[in-house]
């Protein structure tokens, strides 16, 4: 069953960030999807390869957020 990313970005107060870019990196590969939030700050891949571990992080007017690991063995 492929694997789905998908969330909302925000800053520290919970507003929701249109337009901060969204990196979703298959670690195996090191292939970088690259994606824009919405209005609402939302931002969503579907279909990637189950069994890989990807890490995601997000670029917002020259700052970067720490990196989160999604494990391959989540659903």
């Amino acid at each position: 069953m492929p694997k789905n990313v998908h969330g909302i970005v925000q800053d520290s107060r919970g507003k929701p960030l249109a337009g901060a870019r969204v990196f979703i990196r298959n670690v195996k590969t090191n292939v970088i999807r690259t994606f824009t939030t919405d209005e609402t700050g939302s931002y969503q891949q579907f279909a990637l390869p189950p069994s890989v571990d990807y890490e995601v992080y997000v670029e917002f007017r020259g700052k970067t957020s720490d990196k989160r690991l999604v494990s391959g063995f989540l659903n």
